[in-house]
């Protein structure tokens, strides 16, 4: 289920924003990323592959925006959805599968899970964590996507942040790490993260997004 909804949201999302909206393919395929992934994260991660040079702020924050508003509506929605039909007839693991493929934050899933039942939070945590290994096949995939007309770059850009990624996530799957070690690199994680986003805030031109008007959040809705 995660690999068909990771991987489904690129190409519709792809063909909706830049053929229908009428999108740029870098600000598409960014709303696209916040969608299919892990929001604010893989946006980020996304941001360089792109485009050559990389994403303009202004794209970037468009992306974060939509990820934000959608990410915060789905935390609260979800439980209430649980209660109405046809949600009220999914089994509890169903429902949970369901949560995890769809709800944009890990932080949201759990929140949207725990507000359910533990059983909903067990399926929708997993289903997620199953989402977020699939970031650096994506973006090799939406790499190559990003350079299939030839205009964006010369050459398919290899991620290797995101092969990193991978790397560290099979280490800390088969091997124990020391506690100290994981707390100190998970606090190193969020002040890199607050970091690019303080230089994102920077690089961002407010009269850029404006002109991209409703269109990021009209695709990022669908």
């Amino acid at each position: 289920s995660a690999f068909t909804m990771v991987f489904s949201t690129l190409l519709l999302g792809e063909l909706i924003g830049a053929r229908a909206l009428k999108l740029d393919r870098p600000t598409t395929l960014l709303v696209t990323t916040g969608a299919s992934i892990c929001g604010v994260s893989a946006v980020m991660a996304a941001a360089p592959v792109v485009e050559e040079k990389g994403a303009s702020g202004s794209k970037v924050s468009s992306a974060l925006a939509t990820v934000l508003v959608f990410g915060l509506l789905s935390m609260f929605s979800y439980p209430l959805l649980w209660l109405l039909p046809p949600w009220s007839s999914l089994s509890a693991k169903a429902m949970g599968i369901y949560t995890g493929a769809t709800v944009y934050e890990v932080a949201g899933v759990v929140a949207a899970g725990n507000a359910m039942s533990p059983e909903v939070a067990s399926a929708a945590l997993l289903t997620k964590l199953v989402r977020v290994l699939l970031l650096a096949p994506f973006l090799v995939a939406l790499s190559k996507l990003a350079n299939k007309d030839g205009t964006t770059a010369s050459r398919v850009q290899t991620p290797w942040f995101a092969w990193a990624f991978f790397g560290v996530c099979v280490l800390t799957s088969f091997a124990n790490l020391p506690v100290w070690l994981v707390a100190a690199a998970s606090k190193g994680s969020s002040w890199s993260t607050a970091l690019a986003m303080v230089a994102l805030g920077f690089e961002s031109d407010i009269r850029a997004m404006r002109q991209m008007g409703w269109r990021p959040m009209l695709l990022a809705s669908l």
